[in-house]
């Protein structure tokens, strides 16, 4: 049962790092063919993609609680099937660490490099991440209108940064 709970969990954690990888690797052409569909999936990446601190913050958690969960199932497995005199912490490390980077890091942000629409419109069709995103939100008390228009103000504040620094519109 323990198996099938961290398997089930390593899957997650393979999707989560993969749709962050996807979605910030789409193009501006990417996002322009997506806005050309009409499908479910594609609508459902542009509307995450309206936030994209929101998306980050929300792929970034979920990935690091579905990362300990990982790492304390795994460990409550390898006491129950093995016994140890000697270097238990170690061969627990080693084990959880190329498990999780592995197949919970490397392999699905690999995937999602190479099709990055394909794998944004699968991790958002089944809207996880959207509701994992509405979950985080739940207790702020910012109305939507006002994370979009911070987030627009600190993009401006970048380009300005890059021309040169100076921009006559931040000077008070």
């Amino acid at each position: 049962m323990l198996c099938a709970v961290t398997l089930g969990l390593l899957c997650v954690s393979a999707l989560v790092s993969g749709a962050e990888t996807s979605f910030f690797s789409l193009s501006h052409n990417d996002i322009r063919r997506l806005r050309k569909r009409t499908t479910a999936s594609a609508e459902a990446v542009l509307r995450l993609l309206t936030n994209v601190d929101l998306l980050l913050a929300t792929i970034l958690v979920v990935n690091n609680l579905v990362n300990i969960c990982i790492v304390i199932l795994t460990s409550s497995i390898i006491d129950s099937v093995f016994t140890f005199l000697r270097f238990e912490f170690l061969f627990k490390t080693v084990l959880v660490t190329f498990l999780l980077l592995l197949f919970g890091e490397i392999l699905p942000k690999v995937l999602a490099q190479t099709i990055p629409v394909r794998f944004a419109q699968f991790a958002a069709h089944g809207a996880a991440v959207d509701f994992l995103s509405d979950l985080l939100c739940a207790g702020a008390d910012e109305q939507p209108h006002q994370r979009e228009g911070f987030a627009q103000e600190r993009d401006f504040a970048r380009r300005a940064g890059r021309r040169g620094g100076h921009d006559p519109e931040f000077e008070s």
